[in-house]
Formats: structure tokens, sequence, C-alpha cells
């Protein structure tokens, strides 16, 4: 904890409620985030061929972040960017999610995720490479910190965050306008298209192993550095390995069924149920997958009559 908040509620009858407030600071932000290790982020927009063709005719447009060590510790030069989001923007995309109004979500704007922008990577002789895929809308605070939570000097490991322009961000930016989209809900525009809901997600998750996808063969195949500071000879792309948190999940086991190059899954909380209306996928899963699930993530599930457990039960090689 950064501070604590202590309250105190006063009423005078039949005129109105008081309410008074004291903050008092724990300890400072710098100190709370120094008890971690230095943490850099860049973020940049990544045009790549699609996998599928490398004729050029088709590119994959989008936004990549990536969270990886540095040995900086110069604030003053590189900036600790202790808000990666725009909380209202989240706010927005989170009520346009559940149905409710933005000022309930008004509180995400005051939690953030600490790194230090553009700071130079630390330099090792190779990083293991991760990619990350987010979930179905939430906040884009949580991945952060799930992103910053994997990257690390002592592991050698680098993530790549994948801004999916699917739709299923609470908000995201397209690269070129820069404009600021929001989750996509389904609506009445979707049913009289004959858009079911499952049909919805289905789209969507074709969408995002299209991009995680031709990440990995953008890693391969490119040239050139992929940011100043990080080049592909730092990367060990024989241990490529991709994450996922809930829908993302979906992303990362269908996009190891597509790519005998990711050697990893790892899986947390995995929503696997739009992968099942797909029909271009192997039906077994090959690389080594760590599984993280939550015994309250999946009972929510069961109440509908559904198991995340049982369609990984049928793709994961036990023999692997």
């Amino acid at each position: 904890l950064e501070s604590v908040v202590v309250g105190w509620v006063g009423f005078v009858p039949g005129i109105l409620h008081v309410v008074v407030l004291w903050k008092f600071p724990l300890q400072s932000r710098r100190a709370f985030l120094d008890k971690y290790e230095n943490i850099g982020f860049h973020d940049w927009h990544c045009v790549v061929p699609h996998y599928k063709r490398d004729d050029g005719r088709e590119e994959i447009d989008m936004m990549v972040g990536c969270y990886y060590p540095t040995g900086s510790t110069d604030s003053q030069q590189y900036p600790d960017v202790s808000l990666l989001i725009e909380g209202q923007v989240d706010s927005v995309g989170l009520s346009l999610m559940q149905g409710i109004s933005p000022s309930v979500f008004s509180w995400i704007s005051r939690f953030g995720c600490g790194v230090m922008k553009n700071a130079p990577i630390i330099q090792e002789e190779k990083f293991i490479p991760v990619i990350f895929s987010h979930g179905n809308g939430m906040s884009r605070t949580l991945y952060s910190n799930v992103c910053r939570s994997m990257a690390s000097s002592r592991a050698k490991v680098v993530v790549f965050s994948v801004g999916h322009g699917d739709g299923s961000a609470c908000s995201y930016k397209t690269p070129n306008t820069k404009e600021v989209k929001y989750y996509e809900s389904h609506t009445s525009e979707h049913e009289k298209a004959g858009i079911t809901v499952k049909a919805l997600k289905v789209r969507q998750a074709g969408r995002r192993a299209e991009e995680a996808t031709s990440l990995v063969h953008h890693l391969f195949n490119g040239k050139g550095e992929l940011f100043p500071g990080l080049s592909r000879e730092q990367l060990d792309l024989s241990q490529l390995t991709i994450a996922g948190q809930s829908f993302g999940c979906s992303t990362s086991t269908s996009c190891g069924q597509i790519d005998s190059r990711i050697k990893n899954c790892i899986l947390l909380d995995p929503w696997l149920r739009p992968n099942e209306g797909r029909g271009d996928l192997v039906p077994c899963l090959k690389q080594k997958t760590l599984i993280v699930c939550t015994e309250v993530f999946n009972q929510v599930f069961l109440k509908y009559g559904y198991n995340n457990l049982d369609y990984l039960r049928q793709i994961l090689d036990y023999n692997n």
C-alpha cells in the first residue's frame, strides 16, 4: 500500500450527512516501486505482413507494447509512467462492457503500472520473448501489471503485448489516427445482421490470432531493430512463448495450434469457448503448457453449464 484513507461519517438530524476523509501516506511512490525491479516500456506502431502472405498484399496494422528489464534509475531522463492508460477512457469502455454508468469505474484512474518509458534495455546475452494477449474487456492497468510482472532480468524475459484491434478491449487506440475506440458490445445491430454473441466472439478470436501470429512471423523474418536498443539477435526465439489471460488464452492456444515455432504456452484463467467455433485449428496443442486457474473464475462459467477445462482436455497433447 502507498497510503491509507481514514474516513468518518456524521449525521445532523434532518439536515445532511457529513463525510470527512484523511489520507495518510505510508511511503512515497518511488519507494514503493523501488522494491521491485525497474522495468522499461516502449510502444510502437507495428505494421507487419499477414502471416499467411509474404507478398506484401495484406498487412496487419497494430500497436505493440514491450516490457523489459532496464538498469536505468534516472527518473528525470526516463520518467516513471504511473499511468499507461487514460483512466476516463477505460471507465467508458468498462461501462459499455457492463452496461452501467462510467462513474462506477472512475476509481480506475487512480491505479497505474510503474514503468520507465523508453529507458534503455539491460544488456543480456539473450532474452526469452513472451507475446501477451489481453482478455475480454476489463482494465488495461490489470494487463499492464501482468506484463510488468513477467518481464525480468533474472528470468531474462521481455514481453510483447499485442494491442488487439478486434473490439474486445475496453478501449484502444487505432495505430494510424490514434482515435480512441471502445468495447464492442453485442447489440441489436448485430442481431439484425444475423451475428450472434458467439459469432461475434469467434470473429474476434480469429482477428486476435492473425495479429499475434503475424507478430511471431515478424520476429522471425523481419529486419533491423524491433525498436531502438532491442534487436532480434537479443531474442532467444527457440524459447518463444505466448501467454494470455481469459479471452487471451483463446489467442495463445490457437496460435500454438497454428504455428509450431511457438514452444511454450501460458494460460491464465483460460476462456476458450470462442475457439470451438473455428474450423481452421489443428486438434492438438503440442507446446509445453502452463495453466493457472483461479477457482472463482471457472465457477462463473460452470453456472452456465460450460467448463473451460473440458476444451483444454480435448486439445492438450498428454504425450508431450
